[in-house]
């Protein structure tokens, strides 16, 4: 019904592969051993999907941005993002991670642009690093024609979603002050 009233894309916040996580976050609807199965049956009716993926909840080790990139990589998911979780005030994250005393700032300015906790089993700097390497190898120019190819449902649009990712997050990252290739020393390869 969805591809017939002319759905092109739908957005799915798969949050996490780990199982242990979506239990923390009280995520009961997300089940991670049927995302392949779902995933393919949306395909199958011509409809693009755009995962949401967090990277650094309290399960994920440094090998979490390898395995999610993968994981959209393989699905060929046509577009996704990638976040680590923000603390905002009032929420439980918030107040767990005060309470363990992992909130490194309360400048909120810092907020969106900083990864302001201690994450559990990695350091600030390997997810904020772990962060920009998902989203340059996700959309490399590789990475999107082997998502995409040239013959799909809006190819056209497709690729210029992607492009524009590829061009906007190229340029955020690599016009900081580290201009340097972002393959972390961490991402297996």
């Amino acid at each position: 019904l969805a591809a017939a009233s002319g759905c092109m894309v739908l957005l799915i916040g798969f949050e996490t592969l780990s199982p242990a996580n979506l239990l923390a976050l009280g995520k009961k609807v997300n089940m991670v051993d049927k995302y392949e199965k779902v995933i393919k049956k949306i395909h199958s009716y011509g409809i693009a999907i755009h995962g949401f993926f967090i990277l650094g909840l309290d399960e994920d080790d440094k090998d979490v941005f390898k395995r999610t990139v993968s994981f959209a990589q393989e699905m060929r998911l046509e577009s996704a993002q990638f976040a680590w979780p923000v603390p905002y005030p009032g929420t439980a994250l918030c107040e767990s991670l005060d309470k363990a005393g992992r909130i490194v700032t309360k400048c909120w300015s810092q907020y969106e642009t900083n990864v302001v906790f201690e994450p559990k089993l990695m350091s600030q700097e390997i997810l904020q690093m772990g962060h920009k390497w998902a989203w340059l190898e996700f959309y490399s120019l590789l990475s999107i024609w082997r998502r995409l190819g040239i013959i799909r449902r809006y190819s056209v649009q497709l690729w210029m979603l992607n492009l524009y990712y590829r061009f906007f997050w190229q340029r955020k990252f690599r016009t900081t002050k580290d201009r340097k290739k972002y393959e972390p020393h961490f991402v297996p390869g």
